[in-house]
Parts: C-alpha cells; sequence; structure tokens
C-alpha cells in the first residue's frame, strides 16, 4: 500500500479518471478514489479539497490533452475547431459529460476551449448579447450532440452496436414511423461525424443571418 505522502493531484486525478471510466460518475468519490489508489480517504484531503475541487481535477486531466487554439486565421474555423475540441475530449471519457454540460467547473483546462470560442466569435462580429446568445445556442448543439454520443457508446458498452439499434427502430410500424425509419437506415450509412460538422457549419450560418453579419 503505498504510503499518503507519496500521493499527488495528478496521481488522485489519473485514479478517479479510471473509475469514473470503469463505473461512471456515479461511482466518482473521496472514498472510492481513496480506495482505488490504496490509501485512507482522509489522505485525499492532504491534496483534495473536497468533491466539487476533484471533479475541477478530474476535468484538468480530460482537457489535458486539447491544444491551445490559434488566434490566427478565420474566426469561423477556429469557432469550429473549438467546439470540436470540446466534444472530442468529453467523447474521450463518455461518462465525464455531464461534469462540463450540466454543472459549474473552476477547471480552467475545461474553460479554456469554452474561452476560446467566446474569442473566436467575439472576432467574428458577435459582441454583447449576440455574443452570450451565440455560445448558448452552439453550446445547445453540442451538448446535443455529446448526448447522442454518450447514448450511442452506452449502446455499445451493453453490446448494442449501431446496426442493432437501428434494427430496433426498423422494426416500428412503417405506417406510425415513416420517417423514423428512413432516418434509421440512413444512419447505418453515414460516416462518423457527418451530421455534426454539417450541423456546426448550419448552426454558425444561421447565428451570422439572425445578427446581420456578412457571410
Amino acid at each position: 500500500m503505498p504510503p499518503a505522502a507519496r500521493l499527488s493531484r495528478e496521481k488522485i486525478a489519473a485514479a478517479a479518471l479510471a473509475l469514473a471510466d470503469r463505473e461512471g460518475l456515479d461511482a466518482l468519490s473521496m472514498r472510492n478514489v481513496a480506495s482505488a489508489l490504496g490509501v485512507g480517504a482522509m489522505s485525499l484531503y492532504n491534496h483534495v479539497r473536497d468533491k466539487a475541487d476533484l471533479e475541477s481535477l478530474l476535468l484538468d486531466a480530460v482537457f489535458a490533452p486539447v491544444k491551445p487554439a490559434s488566434r490566427n486565421g478565420n474566426w469561423e474555423a477556429r469557432a469550429k475547431a473549438s467546439v470540436r475540441a470540446i466534444r472530442t475530449a468529453l467523447n474521450s471519457h463518455p461518462s465525464l459529460a455531464p461534469l462540463l454540460l450540466k454543472r459549474t467547473t473552476s477547471s480552467e483546462a475545461a474553460l479554456q476551449p469554452i474561452e476560446d470560442l467566446l474569442s473566436a466569435l467575439d472576432v467574428g462580429g458577435f459582441k454583447g448579447r449576440a455574443l452570450l446568445r451565440a455560445y448558448h445556442t452552439l453550446l445547445g448543439f453540442l451538448t446535443g450532440f455529446v448526448l447522442t454520443d454518450l447514448t450511442g457508446a452506452l449502446s455499445i458498452r451493453n453490446q448494442r452496436s449501431l446496426p442493432d439499434v437501428a434494427k430496433s427502430v426498423m422494426d416500428l410500424d412503417s405506417t406510425r414511423f415513416p420517417h423514423l425509419r428512413a432516418c434509421a437506415k440512413m444512419a447505418t450509412q453515414s460516416k462518423p461525424g457527418e451530421e455534426f460538422e454539417y450541423g456546426l457549419s448550419a448552426v454558425l450560418a444561421g447565428l451570422k443571418d439572425a445578427e446581420g453579419l456578412k457571410r
């Protein structure tokens, strides 16, 4: 059993991340993380203040691989890159999506891609309330896709592939659900990320039109 003195925030974050990936967000607790590290729960409090600090530390670990966004180039390309970075980070650890999407966080690593997105939108001409509206719209779009991705990941974890899920939809009554069945069929033929990229471009185009910005 490693002594508490050898603990570090980095080791705690790694253990918490492995626990959340393996057992889900509900399993995340100071006691469970301490158990995974082979120490008593009180040992963690020498490095982590409370569960909120643990969650922030966890998001730091999730977003650590995200590289700082470039401030050069077209603002729209920068905005898209920031949204993609958030989605990629969350898809790497799907059970942690609620930490960023549903709760306030103090993780600077998690907040940096959001700041990069706001900076790009500001350069694109979104100011004041228009900036807030654009951010909320893009976050809503991103949230929807991440939750869809999470549903797919859980289906795979439960040994249900996309074709299996689509087949269950195809078994629906064709007279009551013709369009849903058609979409399910197309879903088995679409490339990963294709709909996301289409939607991201469409949302940005719509936002520009709504604010009367040059396209």
